[in-house]
């Protein structure tokens, strides 16, 4: 059972709904950039490391 006496309409408090949904669908400026160092990452971690030649006693 529900006590639905108290209900009330929801207001989220937006003046303009479409303009706050652009706002947050807008694409973000930095993301060349994070995929272009993610990839330098990878490419970085396939760099085959140099063998330790020193010789141990």
């Amino acid at each position: 059972m529900g006590d639905f006496s108290h209900c009330s309409t929801f207001d989220s408090g937006l003046q303009d709904l479409k303009q706050e949904t652009r706002r947050h669908l807008a694409p973000d400026p930095l993301a060349p950039l994070w995929l272009t160092l993610a990839g330098l990452a990878l490419m970085a971690s396939w760099i085959p490391s140099t063998p330790n030649t020193l010789r141990r006693p």
